[in-house]
């Protein structure tokens, strides 16, 4: 879900962060996440705190 008003805020980046920072805590070496891939800003903000691509998968939605 997005909410326009609420982007470029910031708030994003603090959550990724956040959960980042947690994962020696739990005892987890790496966060796997699932992104389209046209979804630049997403993309983008992913990548600003380190997410690199590892694979790509293709998948169609039938036309409703």
């Amino acid at each position: 879900m997005r909410i326009a008003r609420l982007q470029g805020k910031g708030y994003g980046r603090a959550i990724l962060t956040a959960a980042i920072e947690l994962l020696p805590e739990r005892q987890r070496a790496n966060i796997r996440l699932s992104v389209v891939t046209d979804n630049a800003k997403a993309v983008r903000l992913y990548q600003s705190v380190g997410f690199e691509n590892s694979s790509e998968y293709r998948y169609y939605l039938r036309d409703q």
